[in-house]
């Protein structure tokens, strides 16, 4: 298995880096921090990638000498973070109770849940929004149970838009519209359009127990996190290095993790190269050991550590990854010619979200017609850009 050309990374990026490793490295935090030049520049890479909180705790604890103004504004910033978490995680107990006394089974994940789980504090993850999974066939009575706590759905759906919607997507937003609280309720964690299905009954059958608070909330087994985050991060293209640190530290938090379930099940669905891709880029960034059963399989799949580096080189200051590049290492990521084939399918005809809800009047044909161009259009545009830079 060949290694990844580490990019010319920045002195702040790489204390952004050496903060959010955990247990953070203070020796390296603190030599990294004497020779940072730039500390907006600090604060800004930790805020673009979510990863506030983690910085944070780590210049603080690490006892690095910052001025009173700079030590000040972390303080002030852990405090915010810490009192927005506690927000969303008493509104997060509230809906899961009234979904339980609904008797729909729902499973929250990331969020609350992720920093409580893998970083063992709430205050030391960032997170903005809830994510519930729910069954398909529980969507509707979610989406009843949401309104009458209080929220508003993205969209005003007709009962043709809202059929075509939930063909189409994998989660329904909502806004409360008092405290302001943002809630995604998922189906699926990605849309139809990656062909990539995960069946909520198999992740329901294998959750476990989480105390927060007073509370015991079912959530995803270590295993099938994994696979969940893998996924999630794949459907971004891992743009945000958060998604990157939860997979780097979900192993060291899971001692009994079985890799053989998580193959196997990645394998099922077609996405053993996504979860391939998303543990081999928490190697490189944040240096977390490659289990045996992982480091065979990358080793026969050269095509999963390309993608990785495709991705390590877009956070290099001044890189970005163009709608072509991204769409291309999708199709790169799915495992076999017919999850490729689906993909390219349905990235060419299946309408955008947004043309489906904006447009419910206009046929199929029209739309699939106007969407190949579109597309086209997209690819030829991003292709000039790149011969031009």
């Amino acid at each position: 298995m060949s290694g990844v050309a580490t990019p010319a990374f920045d002195t702040e990026f790489r204390l952004v880096l050496a903060c959010s490793r955990l247990p953070a490295d203070e020796v390296s935090v603190r030599y990294l921090a004497c020779q940072v030049e730039n500390w907006e520049k600090v604060l800004k890479y930790a805020e673009w990638h979510e990863l506030t909180p983690l910085i944070c705790h780590a210049l603080i604890d690490s006892g690095c000498p910052l001025s009173s103004s700079m030590s000040e504004n972390l303080v002030r910033k852990v405090r915010k973070n810490a009192q927005k978490n506690l927000l969303l995680t008493a509104e997060l107990l509230r809906i899961m109770r009234a979904l339980v006394a609904e008797n729909i089974r729902a499973i929250p994940y990331k969020g609350p849940v992720q920093a409580e789980s893998t970083y063992g504090n709430l205050a030391m993850r960032g997170f903005c929004d809830l994510d519930i999974l729910v069954a398909g066939e529980d969507v509707q009575r979610t989406l009843s149970v949401m309104h009458e706590l209080g929220y508003r759905g993205e969209y005003s759906f007709t009962p043709t838009q809202e059929t075509k919607y939930l063909r189409s997507a994998c989660e329904y937003n909502f806004l409360h519209e008092s405290n302001q609280v943002r809630v995604e309720i998922h189906w699926q964690v990605v849309p139809a359009q990656l062909g990539l299905t995960i069946e909520f009954n198999r992740l329901w059958s294998r959750t476990k127990f989480l105390p927060i608070g007073s509370s015991r909330l079912r959530v995803l087994s270590p295993e099938d996190a994994v696979l969940v985050l893998s996924l999630h991060g794949f459907k971004h293209l891992w743009s945000c290095l958060k998604w990157v640190c939860d997979i780097a530290t979900l192993p060291s938090s899971s001692d009994d993790l079985d890799w053989s379930y998580v193959l196997d099940e990645a394998d099922r669905i077609g996405a053993v190269r996504v979860v391939l891709v998303a543990l081999f880029l928490a190697n490189q960034m944040y240096q977390s050991p490659l289990p045996d059963p992982i480091r065979l399989r990358l080793r026969r799949d050269p095509v999963a550590v390309s993608i990785a580096r495709e991705i390590v080189s877009s956070y290099a200051p001044g890189a970005s990854v163009s709608r072509l590049k991204a769409w291309l290492l999708m199709l790169r990521a799915h495992s076999g010619l017919r999850l490729r084939v689906t993909y390219v399918a349905r990235t060419l005809l299946d309408p955008a979200t947004e043309e489906v809800v904006c447009t419910p009047e206009r046929s199929m044909v029209v739309m699939r017609t106007q969407r190949v161009f579109h597309v086209a259009r997209q690819a030829i545009s991003d292709f000039y850009k790149s011969q031009r830079n």
